[in-house]
């Protein structure tokens, strides 16, 4: 391995980029600062931190009795969702250990100040906890950008490696996922990635039981993490084995004459493995159990285009500069390097195995998270791309203004993922991703085409009242389907799901566009985006319905003061006759209050 004082120019970018990493993430949103479902420990993050509390604080990892107080004092998530009830009667974590075991060591430290301290409580979710879990996050950062330049300046000239530490630093959601939510696992993953990958071209230079027990360690840690990174074994198993049947046979030839350090790994990695066993049957009495109840994977049907290009959540239409991962592995396959037969295995398997889990989208993320804790090794033919590129130079000016355009666009995604508010992770739409895409000052109206693709941006002509209603009329609306009207409005609440169903005629005309408006209030506004009141048309033609569309009312609501919301639909070419208008409370417990119900049609 290069000593310090070589390769200077990746020494300095190193040093550049985690500077201004750790400025983002101590000036820019310091997420520890944060409160709710926004503090660093939250959402999924919480619940692979739920095992310290349990254990250290409360001493109560089998009925987490404590979980009630956090959620009314802290609201890491909307419910308890970090463990369920298992048959057993007891509460089971949903998340392996291997997470808490790496925020133990601050944690502590965290535990010890907030006993002695007179401004927090010792409650393992007051600021010291929350900073010592982003302080971890941020060491695991500067670990991963560390080894992935030792690791590619193996294979690859200073400038190339210069540029890969750029390009996947700034230049991928490995951004987002280490500097401000780098408290999930990908983040930390992706350091030991780098470790395994170091410890692995130092084994196989001059073999010893020492390497081996680490590498068996650093899988053992990966695997205890996230269960699926037990692939990462094919990285120590494939590295500089040719792609060929000479290649395994001589790899078999090496792993029989180093048996012993070979074994030492495997027994390692799985005594840590086993900690997760003796946690289940501590909970539950049974060795093995499945923690994610009914989400699962999809073998044999994989989700590998969305996954990929979905707008939802498409890993190249919120990372576009790792295409030249996926280009470098052609350029990987003719090059034939020590690297080539372990990245290529390790990347097709990883991503079948990532896009075939149900919940491919893996929740509100920026981009395909699941992706980012295989950058160390995508890396590499992202280099190779790169490297292919610069040799002429048309190519390094292209190279030049990927980087560009692909660095000012992830830093634009983080940021509307954040203050801007425009990236709505998890519900991105085609019509909503080109609408607000590289604009700072959003149309408060583009938020509808997150439900929509429906969106009339001309000069309405012919304007037609069509229908109205102001649900005055008490009786009138009783006399529908026995829902509620008082005080001259129309009310849904938790006992009152579904408004009447009222039925418009369309007569044969010019018109081409519906306007569909009501006044909405709600003084405790859901914010949950799956429990949003839905407004919902549809346009049927002799009975059969042509075409629904709707929009969920709270995101064009702000506060409790009555707002007016309208949302336009273009009639189906082939016509319709008949209107159905009608509002879902969508289980939401919460009331709502409608008022002044107005259709319009209207021509373009």
């Amino acid at each position: 391995m290069p000593s310090l004082s070589t390769h200077k120019k990746s020494l300095f970018t190193l040093v550049l980029i985690s500077a201004f990493m750790l400025t983002v993430a101590f000036c820019y949103y310091p997420k520890w600062t944060k409160s709710g479902t926004e503090a660093t420990i939250s959402w999924d993050v919480s619940g692979y931190y739920m095992y310290l509390p349990a254990v250290f604080i409360y001493h109560d990892l089998r009925e987490c009795s404590f979980h009630d107080e956090i959620l009314r004092e802290y609201g890491p998530t909307p419910d308890f969702q970090q463990a369920f009830r298992h048959h057993s009667g007891h509460y089971v974590m949903k998340y392996p250990c291997g997470q808490a075991l790496q925020f133990l060591p601050l944690f502590a430290m965290a535990h010890l100040y907030a006993i002695s301290s007179d401004h927090y409580a010792a409650d393992g979710f007051s600021r010291p906890y929350q900073l010592s879990v982003a302080l971890t996050s941020l060491i695991f950062m500067l670990i991963g950008m560390w080894y992935l330049r030792l690791i590619l300046i193996v294979y690859f000239s200073d400038t190339v490696t210069s540029w890969t530490l750029v390009g996947i630093a700034l230049g991928s959601n490995y951004f987002d996922y280490s500097v401000i939510t780098g408290s999930m696992t990908h983040n930390h993953l992706f350091a030991w990635y780098a470790i395994l990958i170091y410890l692995t071209i130092q084994f196989y230079k001059s073999p010893n039981i020492l390497r081996a027990l680490l590498i068996g360690t650093v899988i053992g840690i990966a695997s205890l993490t996230r269960p699926t990174e037990t692939i990462s074994c094919l990285i120590p198993l494939c590295w500089g084995m040719a792609l060929s049947k000479k290649g395994v046979l001589d790899r078999l030839a090496f792993a029989k004459s180093h048996w012993t350090q070979l074994l030492s790994a495997v027994i390692i990695c799985l005594l840590i493995g086993c900690i997760q066993l003796v946690y289940w049957k501590y909970a539950t009495g049974d060795w093995i159990v499945y923690s994610y109840e009914e989400q699962g994977f999809s073998w044999l049907k994989p989700h590998l285009w969305d996954g990929l290009f979905s707008y939802r959540s498409g890993w190249l239409v919120y990372s576009p500069l790792m295409a030249l991962s996926v280009i470098g592995l052609y350029v990987v396959l003719r090059a034939k390097a020590a690297y080539t037969t372990a990245v290529l295995l390790f990347s097709g398997l990883f991503i079948y195995i990532a896009f075939a889990w149900d919940i491919w989208w893996y929740g509100g993320a920026l981009g395909q998270r699941a992706m980012v804790q295989a950058y160390p090794v995508l890396a590499f033919p992202f280099a190779a791309c790169v490297e292919r590129l610069h040799r002429g130079r048309w190519g390094y000016y292209l190279s030049l203004l990927l980087f560009i355009g692909g660095i000012y666009i992830n830093l634009w995604f983080t940021h509307q993922a954040h203050l801007g508010g425009m990236l709505k992770a998890g519900h991105m739409t085609k019509a909503y991703f080109w609408k607000t895409l590289g604009r700072y000052q959003q149309d408060p109206q583009a938020i509808k085409l997150l439900d929509t693709t429906d969106e009339f941006t001309g000069e309405r002509q012919q304007v037609e009242l069509i229908y109205e209603l102001d649900f005055d009329d008490t009786q009138r609306i009783i006399a529908q389907d026995g829902t509620t009207s008082e005080e001259g409005v129309l009310r849904l609440d938790a006992d009152t799901q579904y408004s009447p169903k009222w039925k418009v005629g369309l007569s044969p005309s010019n018109q081409s566009w519906i306007r569909a408006s009501v006044d909405a209030s709600q003084k405790d506004q859901e914010g949950d985006i799956w429990r949003m009141t839905q407004f919902i048309i549809s346009f049927l033609k002799d009975g059969e319905e042509q075409k629904t569309r709707m929009i969920r009312l709270q995101r064009l609501m702000h506060g409790p003061d009555l707002t007016t919301v309208f949302f336009d639909t273009e009639i189906p070419d082939d016509g319709a006759d008949q209107l159905i208008i009608y509002f879902w409370n969508s289980n939401s417990t919460k009331s709502i209050a409608l008022d002044n119900l107005r259709i319009e049609a209207f021509h373009d």
